[in-house]
């Protein structure tokens, strides 16, 4: 979609809005309605695991959206919904930087970290390890007025968005079970 005039924007669709589709129509009960967005969703995997960011697919890997999808396809009952899920959730843990981080857009990702610990609680036991280093990264770029830092390497502050999504990790809760 595309917004003419001063301070227009074009939107491109997202695997990550995609997912957050899907999360909506399963919690609300609507399983018929989700049927072809989740075929569309799983389309978009890539051969490695990892979905892209951005639709259509340019084969792009993402951490973000492919912690997204496999929130999301976490909720579908199937095989290939499970199968999707722990391809995904295995490309995740193999993009985890030294520091206990995960790449985002600009280096190590507050944001890209909240998200990848909740997919690796989709098999907590499993990755364990992998999620308590992304913990201690977390706590590292915590400041002290409770909020976190965009990434490791950039402007130093809170940032509303990384601080929601660190605290979507640090709890370990899926977005597909939120209340």
């Amino acid at each position: 979609t595309s917004c003419a005039g001063p301070g227009s924007y074009t939107y491109a669709p997202s695997v990550f809005d995609q997912a957050l589709g899907i999360i909506a129509q399963l919690r609300a009960g609507q399983a018929g309605d989700a049927a072809a967005p989740i075929r569309y969703l799983e389309s978009l995997r890539n051969a490695d695991g990892s979905f892209p960011s951005l639709i259509p697919s340019t084969h792009d890997q993402d951490v973000d959206s492919t912690a997204m999808a496999a929130m999301a396809l976490a909720l579908v009952p199937g095989s290939a919904a499970k199968a999707d899920v722990r391809s995904g959730i295995a490309w995740i843990a193999s993009r985890q930087d030294g520091d206990g981080g995960f790449p985002g857009a600009s280096g190590d990702s507050v944001n890209s970290a909240g998200l990848a610990i909740q997919a690796l609680t989709l098999d907590g036991t499993r990755y364990q390890q992998q999620i308590d280093a992304a913990l201690r990264f977390l706590a590292a770029e915590q400041n002290g007025n409770g909020g976190f830092n965009a990434d490791a390497a950039g402007q130093r502050g809170s940032n509303v968005r990384a601080s929601t999504q660190a605290l979507g990790g640090a709890v370990g809760t899926s977005f597909g079970t939120l209340y």
